[in-house]
């Protein structure tokens, strides 16, 4: 199964701490997740 993974966060660590428990998660799924992020500057 595949996802489209959207996070709207303005904290770069907080994406990036949000992404990599998508690709934990998705690891120990065998799902397949594209994350994309958005800030206020994006």
């Amino acid at each position: 199964m595949k996802y489209n993974i959207v996070i709207c966060d303005d904290e770069q660590d907080q994406i990036k701490h949000i992404a990599s428990i998508v690709s934990a998660w998705s690891a120990q799924n065998s799902y397949t997740c594209d994350v994309t992020a958005f800030t206020k500057n994006t």
